[in-house]
């Protein structure tokens, strides 16, 4: 069980903000060389982020001696919008919002080969209620859902004292 205590002052607001959460996990603690897995999470069950949670699976597949493996993840959070986003006082911009917390659930699949310092990842994420930034700096908050698709290529390439690292990433979006 963790508490955490904020003091959050804007121009015209002072506000002491706490926040209660529960956390737990569990991990496979066999060192063969077959799979491991876990899950860990966290839930806030009192405070300004009451609700939010994250809770995720996971596993690790080796494939050869050489040490190359799949790594598989799910995830599955609610997530309030940080407070600045809710409420903000300045000489130009003052907003107050009542904001949704954001869902955003995905899965991901991770191919590792490191004799080659190689990784090939891809991740699905459907985020609902996702909060961002408009034209005008002021925070909105877009309520269908949101598909995310991402396909990446890592590379890590060294050459005597220094390393090169690459990333090479495809992303698709639907709203």
């Amino acid at each position: 069980v963790n508490h955490h205590f904020m003091h959050y002052r804007q121009r015209d607001i002072d506000s002491v903000l706490n926040n209660v959460v529960i956390k737990g996990g569990i991990e496979s603690t066999d060192t063969s060389k077959w799979l491991r897995w876990g899950a860990k999470g966290f839930y806030n069950v009192h405070g300004t982020s009451f609700k939010d949670y994250r809770f995720s699976l996971f596993s690790n597949v080796p494939i050869n001696v050489k040490g190359d493996f799949f790594l598989a993840d799910v995830v599955f959070q609610k997530q309030s919008p940080d407070l600045i986003k809710y409420i903000y006082h300045a000489n130009q911009f003052y907003w107050t919002n009542n904001l949704q917390q954001m869902d955003i659930n995905s899965a991901s699949i991770t191919y590792v080969a490191t004799r080659w310092n190689l990784s090939v990842v891809a991740k699905s994420m459907l985020i609902s209620n996702y909060v961002y930034w408009d034209n005008y700096a002021i925070p909105q908050q877009y309520e269908p859902r949101i598909n995310l698709f991402t396909l990446s290529l890592n590379k890590d390439f060294r050459w005597h004292k220094f390393t090169f690292t690459n990333n090479i990433t495809y992303q698709y979006a639907s709203l």
